[in-house]
């Protein structure tokens, strides 16, 4: 009977500690510090941060290229050319009472500017010789050198082809054993139109042909009036051509 008293008792003691331990375990720890809140106005929404707009980056402007180089006769363009002229006309006048068979080859470098488009001014060199066949059995033949100033204006007849008409007013000075003789001068003034089609067979070069009407406005020998004449013919003409610097 003493063994179970024990055993009761201890049974008493373990609970008791049991419990003990369970109550501390279900205390409240130490308080734990909360971070400060600001308050705010239910009805004003909180402040949001807006990001300041960032500006595009500044473009240098574009370099603006010279005006594209479009057929013939654009602005700016220089052409640089070489009319052939063969002429064989026949003149017949008072002077002398006879009827001249002239043969005529000249070569005319020259230089055009498009100072607008189509339209031209230009200068030109006239380098002649002359074959004069006064109908007597005495032909006798000259040299002429001259110069002229001159404006055209181009129509385009397709991607390649235009026609370029020109109006030139030149002095012209003969020299030979022709209608020139040793101590005699003579001088001309002509104006001149010529028609040729010009044609772009590739770029920057261009050929051309057409008709040439020539008519003396001012003919003189050892300052006196000469007989006029009026020439007919046919100009080759051969260049290149590009855009001024």
């Amino acid at each position: 009977m003493k063994v179970g008293r024990t055993s009761f008792g201890a049974l008493v003691v373990s609970l008791a500690l049991s419990l003990s331990a369970a109550a501390r375990a279900g205390e409240p720890g130490p308080p734990v510090e909360q971070p400060e809140v600001e308050p705010y106005d239910d009805e004003q929404a909180p402040p949001v941060e807006v990001p300041q707009p960032v500006p595009p980056p500044v473009q240098p402007p574009a370099a603006q290229g010279p005006a594209p180089e479009v057929g013939f006769g654009y602005a700016g363009m220089i052409a640089i050319s070489d009319d052939v002229q063969l002429a064989i006309s026949q003149v017949s006048s008072d002077f002398m009472g006879q009827s001249t068979k002239r043969t005529q080859i000249q070569l005319r470098p020259a230089l055009d500017f498009f100072v607008l488009p189509n339209f031209s001014v230009g200068g030109q060199l006239v380098i002649g010789y002359t074959s004069v066949d006064p109908g007597n059995g005495q032909s006798a033949s000259q040299t002429e050198l001259g110069a002229s100033a001159r404006i055209g204006y181009t129509f385009a007849l397709g991607t390649s082809t235009s026609i370029w008409p020109r109006v030139s007013f030149g002095y012209q000075r003969p020299a030979g054993d022709g209608p020139v003789v040793p101590g005699n001068s003579q001088y001309n003034l002509t104006f001149e139109v010529y028609v040729p089609i010009v044609v772009q067979p590739v770029q920057h070069f261009f050929i051309g042909a057409g008709p040439v009407v020539s008519t003396q406005v001012v003919s003189k020998m050892n300052d006196v009036d000469a007989p006029k004449t009026t020439t007919i013919g046919v100009l080759s003409t051969l260049g290149g051509c590009f855009r001024a610097m």
